[in-house]
């Protein structure tokens, strides 16, 4: 088919066509969801993404030829090569701070560029198209069948998440009668906690922002080399409370040191403005007790 340049344990292995096409393929839909969404922003934005040529399920095709998989359906997207590679811890780090600086001030560019664009209509929390999550979407997953929104208010888009985090935590722990204490305390505050904080207006939300989701490429610029940078992974992107990018930002920034850590949050928080840092830290500190995957 053409040659691997992403593969995720070969769960949606990208591969490139000839020098212009990728094709990213998958049984899982959220395949088709990410095209509607790159669309979007290729048709009501400024924002740099990959041009989408084609994007179709196919039942039988079996491209990874796995035994017991002929009756698959599998969902295809055809998209633009993007030139440039994927930005990853080291190369980051191996990067001259000036070079580090550039890089972010241009992802902090696109998320400017992506938040700037309004909800359908004022109290929106949900896709583009008025269309809700797939379901499972571990943000607002009520249950593995129904799709996930979209939500009229804020309180709504809060409630699921709340119900969502407590399906988490159970599962967490399936063998205890009951939450642990640290379970107890997070679902305890959780509505108090994002009820109080700032920024609950509905932004719109890329939600996966890894080094990985980065693409960089050097260019000649006017003053010595300069960089563009394409964020990539669209599937989950939607209007969520203004505050989400930085909870997922914070949470997907894993680096060896601290000062390259907050050296690239600096960077990229200048694209979230403001940067909210109460909801990022109450998440990050329950990352590890099964209350909510985001």
């Amino acid at each position: 088919m053409g040659n691997v340049i992403s593969d995720r344990n070969g769960l949606r292995p990208v591969f490139r066509v000839g020098a212009e096409y990728v094709v990213k393929f998958s049984p899982n839909p959220e395949i088709l969801q990410e095209a509607e969404n790159i669309l979007f922003l290729n048709q009501h934005s400024q924002v740099r993404t990959p041009k989408v040529y084609a994007a179709f399920s196919q039942q039988g095709g079996n491209p990874l030829n796995h035994p017991m998989c002929e009756d698959i359906v599998y969902h295809y997207l055809v998209m633009e090569y993007i030139e440039g590679g994927h930005l990853d811890h080291d190369k980051y780090v191996a990067l001259d701070p000036e070079d580090k600086d550039k890089i972010c001030a241009k992802i902090a560019e696109q998320l400017q560029l992506l938040r700037s664009i309004p909800p359908p209509s004022p109290g929106y929390y949900g896709r583009v198209m008025h269309q809700g999550w797939m379901p499972g979407f571990p943000v607002v997953c009520v249950t593995r069948k129904d799709m996930c929104g979209p939500y009229d208010t804020y309180e709504d888009f809060i409630s699921a998440m709340f119900t969502a985090a407590t399906g988490c935590a159970a599962v967490c722990e399936p063998t205890s009668p009951d939450f642990t204490p640290v379970q107890r305390l997070g679902l305890t505050n959780f509505k108090h906690t994002l009820t109080e904080c700032a920024g609950h207006e509905p932004t719109l939300t890329h939600l996966d922002l890894k080094l990985e989701n980065i693409m960089v490429r050097p260019v000649q610029g006017v003053n010595g080399i300069d960089y563009e940078v394409t964020l990539i992974d669209w599937e989950s992107l939607g209007w969520m409370p203004a505050w989400m990018e930085a909870v997922t930002v914070l949470q997907r920034s894993v680096f060896a040191t601290k000062l390259d850590k907050w050296r690239f949050l600096w960077g990229v928080s200048q694209g979230i403005k403001p940067f909210h840092m109460g909801p990022a830290t109450f998440f990050n500190e329950l990352e590890d007790t099964g209350i909510l995957h985001l």
